[in-house]
C-alpha cells in the first residue's frame, strides 16, 4: 500500500500524453455519455467494452479526467491484488510481494519515452489495461478450478475470456491461447472423469458465449445488428483488412525494422545473463560453505547484487526485455517438465495455472516478438513475462541450486538485490521525464502535467490552442482537428461531427482511403477545422498532406472551403516546426 501511494503521489497527473492518444480516451467516453455510439457514429478500430465502461463512469460521476484517474487507480489496485494472490499460489509470499512491487514500480505508474500514456493510470488505450485485468481474473478462475475442480469456476473464466474478446486483439489472442492450453491440460493432466470434464468445458464455452452475447444485445439496441457485430469483431476485421507488417510503424513495433541487430543483441544479453547467474550461484555456494552467519550472508549477498545492478555501464536495463522470450520459453519448459514428472494427477493439475501463465506471457509478446522491451507497449505486453522472470529468479533458480549445492538463502538475497536495482533504475529513468513535467494543461478536474515548450512543444501548443479556439468558436460549434489532436475537442468540449478521431496515413487506409474519408467529411462539415502539426513525420507517409494517400486531397479541400482565422507557430505540415491554423467554414454551401 505504501509503495502504491508513494508512486501515485510522485507521478500525480503526469501520466498522459496531452496531445493525442490519451485525448481519445477522454473524448470517446465523453461523446458516448452524450448519446453517440461507437461504430455507428464514431469510427473505432478496437473492441467496445472499455469505452462504454468509461462512458458509464462519466455518466455516474461526471465528465472529468479525475473520474478516470479514480477508476484507473482502482483498476491498478485490483491488478496488484490479483498478481499477489496468483504468484503466492505459484511460488511463495516473498515472491508475490516482489512481483507486486515490480509491477507497481516498473509498469503501473512510470514513463520511459517522451510520449506519455504507456502506463496503467492513463493508458493510450483502456482496452489494454481492462483486458489485462480481465485476463488475470480469468487465470484466477483457472487456479481455483485446478484446486477445487468445480466447473463453476470455468464458467467465470469463460465469461472473462468473452469480455477480453471485446477489448484488443493481442489480449484476445493471449487469453484465447491460454484457455485452449488450459483445456488441453485439463484433459491431459486432470483426475476428473470424462463426464465432468465435458461439463467443465461446456461451462467455459457457455460463460464466453453469454458475456459476448449480452454485450452484443446491448449494442444491437443502439444500432443495427450488422453494425454491432462488425464493431464487436472489429479487432479481427482491421487486422485482416490491413497488412500491418508492411507499415513502417508496425515494423518498428515488432522489431522487423532491424531483426538481425535485435537477434545478436539478444544473444549477447543471454550470454551475459547466464554468466551473471552462474557467478552468483557459485559465490552463494562458497559463502554457504564457509558456515558464516546466515543474516550476514543474506545482507552481503543482497547488498552486493544491489550495488552491482546500479553500477554505471553495468546491467543495460533498457534492453533487458530482449531476454524475456528466452527466459519465458525456458521457464515454461521447466514448468511443463515439473508437471509431467508428477505421478499424482492432483499435483499435475495444481501446477497447471503456472504453465498457463507462461503461455499467456509468451503470446503477449508476439506483437514485439523481435524487439521485446519494457517501455512503450511493453507496459502491458512485456509485463507478464517480466513478472514470471521475477518469480523464476526468486524461487525456481534458488530451489534448483539448493537441491544441488545449497546456498539458497544467499542466492535469494542476491536476487532480491538485483530486482531492487532494476526497480530503482527504472524509477530513476522515469523520474528524468516526470521531474521535467512542469506545465499545466487543462483546468480543474481535467488538469494534466506536460513538458515545457523548450523540451516538448505540444503541451504548450495545446494549451494556447485551447485558449485561441475558445476565443473564436461559439460554445456549440463543431470542430475537426487534422490530422489528430482530439484532446482539443475534449478540453474545449466541442464535438467532432465526423466519425474520424484520427486521420494519419494508416487511419486513412483503414477507413477506406483518403477519398472515402474526404467524402464523409464533406457530408458532415465541421464549423471549424484546426490544422495541428507536431513537427513529426508520420513514418513512410511523411508530413500530413504531402502526397496522395496521406491527406493531400483533404488539405486542398480544407483550404478551398475554409478561411483561416488564427495561426499559432509555423505553417503546419511544412517542416519540423510545430504549428496550428484555426479555420472557419467559409459558406454553408461549400
Amino acid at each position: 500500500m505504501l509503495v502504491f501511494l508513494g508512486l501515485a503521489a510522485w507521478s500525480w497527473r503526469k501520466w498522459p500524453d496531452v496531445f493525442q492518444d490519451f485525448g481519445m480516451e477522454l473524448y470517446l467516453p465523453w461523446q458516448l455519455s452524450q448519446g453517440k455510439d461507437l461504430y455507428a457514429d464514431i469510427a473505432w478500430k478496437h473492441g467496445p467494452l472499455a469505452q462504454y465502461i468509461n462512458a458509464g463512469l462519466f455518466r455516474l460521476f461526471g465528465v472529468s479526467y479525475s473520474t478516470l484517474i479514480a477508476a484507473n487507480l482502482t483498476l491498478t489496485g485490483l491488478v496488484t491484488i490479483l498478481l499477489h494472490r496468483l504468484f503466492n499460489q505459484f511460488f511463495d509470499r516473498l515472491t508475490a510481494f516482489s512481483v507486486s512491487v515490480v509491477f507497481l514500480s516498473v509498469f503501473a505508474f512510470s514513463q520511459y519515452v517522451r510520449m506519455g500514456s504507456f502506463n496503467f493510470l492513463s493508458p493510450y488505450l483502456h482496452e489494454q489495461t481492462h483486458g489485462v485485468l480481465l485476463t488475470l481474473v480469468m487465470l484466477w478462475c483457472w487456479t481455483r478450478f485446478c484446486i477445487r475442480r468445480q466447473p463453476g469456476w470455468l464458467f467465470g473464466a469463460g465469461a472473462c475470456l468473452g469480455l477480453v474478446a471485446l477489448t484488443k486483439i493481442e489480449l484476445t489472442l493471449a487469453a484465447g491461447t491460454t484457455t485452449f492450453c488450459g483445456l488441453i491440460g485439463m484433459v491431459w493432466f486432470g483426475p476428473v472423469e470424462t463426464r465432468r470434464k465435458f461439463i467443465a468445458g461446456a461451462c467455459l464455452v457457455g460463460g464466453m458465449a453469454i458475456s459476448i452475447g449480452l454485450f452484443l444485445f446491448f449494442l444491437s439496441t443502439r444500432m443495427p445488428v450488422g453494425t454491432a457485430l462488425r464493431g464487436a469483431c472489429g479487432n479481427f476485421g482491421n487486422l485482416a483488412g490491413n497488412n500491418v507488417l508492411h507499415d513502417e510503424f508496425y515494423k518498428y513495433v515488432t522489431g522487423l525494422d532491424a531483426p538481425l541487430t535485435h537477434f545478436w543483441r539478444t544473444l549477447w544479453l543471454t550470454g551475459g545473463c547466464v554468466m551473471v547467474m552462474g557467478l552468483l550461484g557459485w559465490l552463494c555456494r562458497r559463502l554457504g560453505e564457509r558456515q558464516l552467519s546466515l543474516p550476514l550472508v543474506t545482507v552481503v549477498s543482497g547488498g552486493l547484487a544491489l550495488l552491482g545492478g546500479l553500477l554505471p555501464n553495468g546491467i543495460p536495463w533498457p534492453e533487458i526485455g530482449l531476454l524475456l522470450p528466452v527466459t519465458t520459453l525456458c521457464g515454461g519448459t521447466w514448468v511443463l517438465r515439473q508437471c509431467l514428472a508428477q505421478k499424482d494427477p492432483l499435483e499435475r493439475i495444481r501446477r497447471l495455472p503456472l504453465l498457463l501463465w507462461c503461455v499467456f506471457a509468451l503470446v503477449m509478446m508476439t506483437k514485439m516478438a523481435f524487439h521485446v522491451r519494457l517501455y512503450h507497449y511493453g507496459f502491458t505486453l512485456a509485463m507478464p513475462a517480466t513478472l514470471l522472470l521475477t518469480g523464476l529468479c526468486l524461487n525456481t533458480w534458488p530451489r534448483i541450486l539448493e537441491a544441488r549445492w545449497g546456498g539458497q538463502p544467499a542466492l535469494r538475497a542476491a536476487m532480491v538485490g538485483l530486482i531492487a536495482a532494476g526497480c530503482l533504475a527504472h524509477l530513476t529513468w522515469a523520474n528524468e521525464f516526470y521531474s521535467q513535467k512542469t506545465l499545466t494543461v487543462g483546468a480543474t478536474g481535467d488538469t494534466m502535467q506536460a513538458f515545457p515548450f523548450e523540451l516538448e512543444p505540444m503541451g504548450e501548443v495545446m494549451r494556447q490552442t485551447v485558449t485561441a479556439l475558445n476565443a473564436v468558436a461559439p460554445p456549440k460549434a463543431t470542430v475537426l482537428v487534422v490530422p489528430h489532436g482530439v484532446t482539443l475537442n475534449y478540453l474545449t468540449r466541442r464535438a467532432n461531427p465526423t466519425p474520424f478521431i484520427s486521420l494519419l496515413g494508416f487511419d486513412l487506409k483503414t477507413y477506406g482511403g483518403e477519398m472515402a474519408v474526404l467524402t464523409t467529411v464533406k457530408n458532415h462539415p465541421p464549423d471549424f477545422i484546426v490544422l495541428m502539426h507536431s513537427g513529426v513525420k508520420d513514418f513512410e507517409y511523411g508530413y500530413f498532406g504531402s502526397s496522395p494517400g496521406s491527406g493531400k486531397a483533404l488539405v486542398e479541400w480544407i483550404h478551398s472551403a475554409y478561411t483561416p482565422v488564427k495561426q499559432l507557430g509555423a505553417e503546419p505540415f511544412t517542416d519540423e516546426r510545430p504549428g496550428v491554423v484555426i479555420l472557419r467554414r467559409a459558406t454553408e454551401g461549400t
